[in-house]
């Protein structure tokens, strides 16, 4: 009988101590708690530097890389406006660390930008936020484009038929040139076409070179849309397209 009562002793310790092994493990499970996805780590804005000037209206602008504490792919959001903070998102998703500007920004214009990284599981970081202002456009770039011809300055108001002949300038260097006039019939016709080269030599003096043939164009007024210049001492007046 002492004997029995041993082993029921035993056996009772035994399935206790069984009892609270299985218990301490499952305490210690459900008090581990499961750690939370972080958000990529802070990263600053490059190039173009804060506060630049006279900056190209097709900057390459660059940032660091944002690293992610989870080890997690990173994409970036790039967003830039003339208002503080900027709220247009010109692109998403970029594995790159840069973005260059392809449609040109508007000239003497001041700009702010930003980036926004990104992880696969919709955390985010932004940059700071940074500004710079473009330069103002010179007389080159006003050039480039279609001028029609509007006046010639001491001949009679020209006809819409002669108004339909042009330069164009293109930024390659090249010109072209096409002169009309209305035929016996009143047919509004191409009466001459030119092609050639052009460069300034002075923010103001036009030089041209077609088939042979060497001009030189003073220009005394240029805007977005008006062009006045003297050849020869004849001016002539170019409305843009």
């Amino acid at each position: 009988m002492k004997t029995l009562q041993i082993k029921f002793k035993t056996l009772l310790i035994l399935l206790l101590m069984g009892c609270v092994f299985n218990s301490c493990s499952s305490d210690d499970n459900s008090d581990i708690p499961t750690p939370e996805n972080q958000a990529p780590n802070s990263f600053n804005l490059l190039e173009v530097g804060d506060g630049a000037s006279n900056v190209d209206p097709q900057p390459r602008l660059t940032w660091e890389e944002a690293t992610d504490p989870d080890g997690d792919p990173v994409s970036y959001d790039f967003y830039i406006g003339t208002e503080n903070p900027p709220t247009t998102k010109m692109a998403s998703g970029l594995t790159t660390k840069y973005y260059i500007i392809e449609d040109s920004l508007d000239f003497n214009t001041l700009y702010y930008w930003k980036v926004t990284a990104k992880d696969n599981q919709s955390n985010s970081t932004e940059s700071n936020i940074a500004s710079f202002k473009t330069h103002k456009q010179t007389n080159e770039e006003l050039l480039i484009g279609k001028w029609f011809i509007d006046s010639i300055g001491g001949e009679a108001p020209l006809t819409a038929c002669t108004k339909k002949g042009f330069f164009q300038f293109l930024e390659n260097g090249a010109i072209l040139s096409k002169g009309y006039h209305e035929d016996n019939n009143g047919n509004c016709v191409v009466s001459s076409t030119r092609t050639g080269t052009y460069e300034m030599n002075t923010p103001n003096q036009i030089d041209t070179s077609s088939n042979g043939q060497n001009e030189t164009y003073q220009i005394i007024t240029i805007t977005n849309n008006i062009l006045v210049f003297d050849n020869n001492g004849t001016i002539y007046t170019f409305k843009k397209a």
